[in-house]
């Protein structure tokens, strides 16, 4: 929201969620700013919490467990805010939603997503 791409890197092989943060030549002078901007946004999370309610989203995906692909996908699609070609605005219910999926369904739906643009 405040025009910094951060990528999220999804827990995997026991590892946590983390991003992945790249910094070149182009962007050192901005350091301050982005720095600045990360605090504010790990304080207001703190304060505030997630805009994500991960228990009812990880209730929302055990209920699909079980169906086929094609409509998991679509169920998934929609819970993540994919409602067309566009990624939504906000990333945090998408990134929580691929964070919670196992791997191999993770890298399918990407793959299938990736692959119809």
């Amino acid at each position: 929201m405040r025009g910094w791409l951060l990528l999220p890197q999804f827990s995997c092989g026991g590892g946590p969620a983390n991003l992945h943060v790249s910094v070149s030549s182009s962007n050192v002078p901005l350091t301050g700013q982005f720095l600045a901007d990360l605090s504010q946004s790990v304080e207001h999370l703190r304060n505030g919490g997630s805009s994500v309610d991960r228990e009812k989203m990880r209730r929302e995906v055990a209920a699909l467990e079980g169906k086929p692909f094609e409509e998991l996908f679509l169920q998934l699609a929609l819970l993540a805010g994919l409602t067309g070609s566009d990624l939504p605005e906000r990333m945090a219910p998408l990134n929580t939603l691929m964070d919670m999926l196992p791997a191999e369904t993770r890298d399918r739906m990407l793959a299938v997503y990736v692959n119809a643009g």
